[in-house]
């Protein structure tokens, strides 16, 4: 039997209902909500934890040079926009798996709040190791990309896989 728990989100298109351990969204959009119901959060936030990245593809827009934001003032947005009504945040940058303590991180958010967890990498740092302490976090999904290494040009491509 399936068990979900799911948080709500109210805005000008209807009553969201997202399970963040199924990924499992709904959208009841018949349902009309009044404009001082909506949710006052953006229903999904994109954060650039660093800069930092080994990787110099030519078609990234991330700055390059290092540069990381505060772990603490990270976990308070989430808290915050978590009770505002946010579904998600998505890690990016730079590299994410470049920031210090980078799983604990998606961890204390996952434990703290009731939103998904994702991130997007270019792939090369994720060790074992790495990967089950983001499959514990829970981290719902992680993107990869694909570009310039090593010298070697390779087509950008993007895909999505589930750390579960």
């Amino acid at each position: 039997m399936l068990s979900m728990r799911c948080k709500i989100r109210v805005s000008a298109s209807g009553v969201h209902l997202f399970d963040r351990v199924s990924g499992v969204n709904v959208l009841l959009d018949e349902v009309r909500v009044p404009a001082g119901q909506f949710s006052r959060a953006p229903r999904y936030l994109s954060i650039a934890l660093t800069n930092a990245c080994e990787l110099r593809c030519f078609y990234c827009y991330a700055p390059k040079h290092a540069a990381a934001l505060d772990r603490d003032r990270v976990l308070a947005w989430a808290v915050e926009l978590d009770v505002a009504g946010c579904l998600g945040v998505g890690f990016g940058g730079g590299e994410p798996t470049a920031y210090r303590r980078f799983a604990q991180l998606c961890s204390e958010i996952a434990q703290s709040t009731s939103m998904a967890v994702t991130f997007t990498t270019h792939g090369h740092r994720l060790t074992p190791e790495l990967v089950s302490s983001l499959r514990g976090a829970p981290v719902g999904q992680c993107g990869s990309r694909v570009g310039h290494y090593d010298g070697a040009l390779l087509r950008p491509r993007s895909s999505r896989h589930s750390l579960r």
